[in-house]
């Protein structure tokens, strides 16, 4: 928990609920909050049915953890995205995921890390070789990639747009969201 200190705050905003609920799947806050985001900056990206329908087709639970779920979804989703318009090869390789973590001060967040999803080879991970993980976070985001926002409130997540940098993380106790290290 202590690697987080001295990580950039910002204040933030939600800028549109994510849904819990997707086509009969519980749970799809994450995917949900992803699919918001791409939305915001390709107005071609596929809708969150289409989203749930594509990555979750045999359950009804749309449950997605950020580092070990979403990178074999991402891969899966990007083959199906390149399928329909090469286009999306290129776009998906600037995409970083920017998790972060809600403050006691109203309003501000505390960058977590930024993931180069495309760097993740998601059958190490899912076989407990997390070296592929690792090297995919960054502290800075490149000139030549775009972040996906999303912040985690406890067990739910949000898409957020970042303000201006407030400062850096100072004190741990000033995260609300302690559990995200249990």
């Amino acid at each position: 928990m202590d690697s987080i200190l001295n990580k950039p705050t910002y204040n933030y905003y939600i800028n549109n609920k994510s849904k819990i609920t997707c086509n009969n799947r519980t749970n799809s806050c994450f995917i949900s909050s992803f699919q918001i985001q791409m939305k915001q900056l390709w107005d071609d990206f596929a809708s969150l049915d289409d989203l749930i329908n594509w990555l979750y087709p045999n359950t009804s639970n749309a449950y997605t953890h950020f580092a070990y779920d979403f990178p074999k979804k991402w891969f899966e989703l990007k083959k199906i995205m390149e399928s329909k318009n090469p286009v999306w090869k290129e776009r998906m390789e600037r995409v970083v995921l920017g998790m972060y973590l809600p403050l006691v001060i109203n309003s501000e967040c505390v960058l977590l890390t930024l993931i180069d999803i495309n760097q993740i080879i998601p059958t190490q991970v899912s076989n407990g070789n997390y070296d592929s993980l690792e090297t995919s976070f960054l502290d800075t985001l490149p000139n030549n990639k775009i972040s996906i926002n999303i912040i985690q409130l406890y067990n739910h997540f949000e898409p957020i747009e970042l303000g201006k940098q407030t400062g850096n993380l100072t004190n741990i106790e000033l995260i609300t969201n302690k559990s995200f290290f249990n």
